[in-house]
């Protein structure tokens, strides 16, 4: 809906997927009665749409830009690069901005050069010593997380040394090659965005905040936006 409407008040034309068998994916949906053109695609068994296959309709309808919706950050990544690939634009922004955004590490560090206040974390936890040695000097509870974001792997937390080696290899056979951080665990967290918009020109401007707190430890179950948690 919100890309469909910057595109009608921009005057460009907007088209979108419909994805059959998917729930809220049919040509009665919201988002489809909003835009100019409807595409059908089907979708993969675990629901998810196949980049290839994004790639080809926007090549056949001549499309400029591709805005991803909710895909994973993994797809992100694929469909980012396949993009530049061909001189097409991704609506959130480069390749080389997906690869910062769901590190960590380089998040951190970013937050770190600007000032910004965060929840004290590990660098790259490796092996199992380094997990210990970061829970000695931090203290128990830790939480115990992916490195990279969006693989909705959720935290495991971790409340003595007992349970370290356990935890570290339960984890890190599910995060793979990315590899895992460590914090110091947060009883009653609260997971609240800031929207940011930016432009090549260097313009940026933050749009509202959003409540993500409510989930499975995996899968967000509801956004609310603005948060009421602010404090």
């Amino acid at each position: 809906m919100r890309i469909a409407r910057t595109c009608r008040q921009l005057g460009a034309t907007a088209h979108t997927v419909l994805t059959p068998g998917v729930l809220g994916g049919g040509a009665g949906a919201v988002h489809a009665e909003a835009c100019d053109g409807t595409h059908e695609i089907a979708a993969q068994p675990d629901g998810s749409l196949a980049v290839s296959d994004i790639v080809a309709l926007a090549e056949s309808i001549g499309a400029d830009a591709i805005y991803p919706g909710y895909a994973s950050h993994g797809s992100h990544l694929e469909l980012a690069a396949l993009l530049e690939a061909q001189e097409k634009r991704l609506v959130p922004g480069k390749l080389a901005h997906f690869q910062i955004v769901r590190d960590r590490v380089a998040l951190a560090a970013i937050a770190d050069e600007c000032g910004v206040r965060r929840l004290a974390s590990s660098g790259p936890i490796d092996d199992v010593g380094d997990l210990g040695a970061y829970a000695y000097e931090a203290g128990y509870p830790i939480a115990l997380r992916a490195r990279l974001a969006g693989g909705g792997l959720g935290v495991v937390r971790v409340d003595d040394a007992g349970d370290v080696e356990s935890a570290f290899a339960t984890l890190s056979e599910r995060a793979g090659a990315g590899g895992l951080i460590a914090q110091r665990w947060v009883e009653r967290p609260r997971h609240i965005e800031v929207l940011v918009a930016a432009d090549q020109h260097g313009e940026r401007v933050a749009l509202c905040d959003r409540e993500r707190s409510l989930s499975d430890g995996g899968r967000r179950f509801i956004e609310e936006c603005p948060s009421r948690s602010w404090c």
